[in-house]
């Protein structure tokens, strides 16, 4: 099992910027998704249960802090069907770390 979570943009990103971020996130795994009707952009970012610790939380919020900020990005947790806010940045801590 590994933590997913999809990223949905309506604005196309830089993704070379985006690039950049992730490529300081030794912790994470990330590609850009393909949206059939070009009025969403996404992104998936995992963490695979080998790489889980406070390291990889760290991590990933810095990560959806600058999605969401910077980039208009909606970031989704995949298991449990919410969207990532700070309330449910709790609860990802507490499985995560």
């Amino acid at each position: 099992m590994a933590y997913n979570f999809l990223c949905k943009a309506t604005s196309e990103p830089n993704w070379s910027e985006i690039n950049r971020l992730l490529g300081s996130c030794d912790r994470l795994e990330a590609f850009p998704m393909i949206e059939s009707s070009d009025a969403e952009y996404g992104l998936a970012i995992s963490i695979p249960m080998k790489q889980i610790g406070a390291i990889a939380y760290e991590q990933f919020v810095r990560v959806q802090k600058v999605l969401r900020t910077t980039y208009g990005f909606t970031i989704y947790d995949m298991y449990y069907g919410k969207e990532v806010d700070e309330k449910h940045l709790v609860i990802l801590k507490e499985e995560i770390t």
